[in-house]
């Protein structure tokens, strides 16, 4: 379980500094970029057994680069929907991402199947969407001038749910026990030099610069917890090797939990009654998964 609240701790803290970075003016693409790096050089010394890394990286390389692929590619995207659609409509797409490896448990793995489990999966799906309910969201008109647009929100759903299925996959397919750390620094890798490819050409075309000091160090602040979200999650993949349907909506669940906290105690944020309402099931359906011997 300790692996679990981690991987939650850590992936509110890259909210939390996401949060600080309109602030102190922080170029949020270019930290990006450089938090790949820093997860980077993070990784490495975590690695245990560099023989076993080279010796089973010709089974899992290449989906190493597809992932690393599609991170960096749905944050183009899930950016460009909370500037289009509003905040809220970008977080419910992603959140409910953990959808698709829940299917994946329960049919390709058979994973075991119980009305109570089902109920408490159902309930943390309500919750993300409630307590992702803001009202200056609600009160918005999207501004696309492109209806095509609409369609983003599906994009990132289906974008974030292929992501935590590959997560899923790679776990359970070649890293059951151990090994994971060499794959992540390749996906790691390869999300940072798209990225940073990506942000050269657009600060040719802007013809400025935004490789800054304080954003590389931005990039640096952002790469720790961003690193550690996923190694956690590995990691209670791997202690819950038979239950990840039972992983992945914990952990958003638990991320919506702590970040509304965060956003109450820290940035004096006013919940609505649908937050609150939201947040009462989620506490709900944590409840119910613990009967299945989760903890």
């Amino acid at each position: 379980m300790i692996f679990l609240l981690l991987s939650i701790f850590c992936s509110t803290a890259l909210m939390l500094i996401f949060k600080l970075f309109k602030k102190f003016e922080i170029s949020t693409f270019h930290a990006i970029v450089f938090n790949y790096l820093t997860a980077v050089f993070i990784g490495i010394p975590f690695v245990n057994d560099w023989e076993f890394a080279f010796q089973s990286a010709g089974n899992w390389y290449y989906l190493a680069l597809l992932l690393g692929s599609l991170f960096i590619g749905l944050f183009f995207l899930i950016g460009k929907t909370t500037q289009e659609l509003g905040i809220s409509v970008a977080t419910v797409a992603m959140k409910l991402g953990y959808i698709l490896p829940i299917l994946l448990a329960f049919t390709w793995y058979k994973e075991e199947l119980s009305t109570l489990k089902i109920s408490a999966i159902l309930l943390t799906i309500l919750a993300v969407i409630l307590s992702s309910i803001k009202k200056k969201d609600l009160a918005s008109q999207p501004t696309a001038k492109n209806s095509l647009l609409l369609f983003l929100p599906l994009v990132i759903f289906i974008g974030s749910g292929i992501c935590d299925a590959l997560v899923q996959f790679a776990e359970k397919s070649f890293f059951p026990n151990k090994g994971f750390e060499a794959f992540l620094i390749i996906l790691f890798a390869t999300a940072f030099s798209l990225g940073f490819f990506a942000a050269i050409i657009s600060d040719i075309r802007k013809k400025q610069s935004a490789f800054t000091a304080k954003n590389i160090f931005a990039g640096f602040l952002l790469g720790i917890p961003n690193y550690g979200s996923i190694y956690f999650l590995f990691k209670a993949l791997n202690h819950y090797s038979n239950d990840s349907a039972s992983v992945f909506p914990l952990n958003n669940i638990g991320i919506v939990l702590l970040s509304s906290l965060v956003a109450i105690f820290f940035f004096q944020e006013k919940l609505s009654k649908w937050n609150l309402l939201g947040l009462t099931i989620a506490l709900l359906s944590i409840i119910l998964m613990s009967f299945e011997h989760l903890f």
